[in-house]
């Protein structure tokens, strides 16, 4: 999917629903999708690690620490979720903080290692585009009116698309990394 039209048909088509010229389109459909495109890709990020969607940052101090903190720093702006932060040694940062769009710790450089949105439906893995999509099915099907058994065979094709985008990811990437208590990366 290259993009956010192409995977509301994708959703749509899941349902039988047919299809829209634009994610613009301004009937039921087309609103709903619209509405929770983003949801779904968000819903795919956070549920699981994709290591293809991964990004590692270093970062400097910007701004004033609360009190008890050295040092602040902006959030990422496309952040989705957290995976890990590091010193400038690669040491798992335990003691943090956030609040709003700012992270808290005692440590400079920070090193971020967080899944990102992408900057286009095109920039996701096709697995994970399809994945976001029976997501994206899913969470339109009630708006539509789609009968509980469709929605349910789009549950079960979407967690089938999650387990071959996370396959297909280790088979990329290698298998996910998980720092250990000591902050030295360790393989499940």
């Amino acid at each position: 999917m290259t993009n956010e039209t192409e995977m509301a048909n994708f959703a749509l088509t899941a349902l039988s629903k047919g299809s829209l010229n634009s994610i613009n389109d301004p009937g039921k459909a087309g609103q709903l999708c619209a509405t929770n495109l983003k949801s779904a890709v968000r819903q795919v990020l956070t549920d699981n690690l994709y290591q293809a969607c991964i990004v590692r940052e270093t970062v400097y101090p910007n701004g004033t620490p609360l009190p008890g903190w050295l040092f602040r720093y902006d959030r990422p702006t496309d952040m989705v979720k957290r995976v890990n932060f590091m010193d400038s040694e690669g040491a798992t940062v335990s003691e943090w903080s956030a609040r709003g769009n700012s992270i808290f710790v005692n440590v400079s450089p920070l090193i971020l290692e967080y899944v990102r949105y992408p900057t286009s439906i095109g920039d996701l893995p096709e697995l994970v585009a399809q994945a976001a999509g029976f997501t994206l099915a899913f969470l339109v099907g009630p708006g539509l009116d789609v009968e509980n058994d469709i929605l349910s065979r789009v549950a079960v094709q979407k967690n089938q698309a999650v387990s071959a985008a996370l396959l297909e990811d280790e088979r990329e990437s290698g298998p996910p990394e998980y720092p250990d208590l000591w902050g030295k990366p360790r393989y499940l």
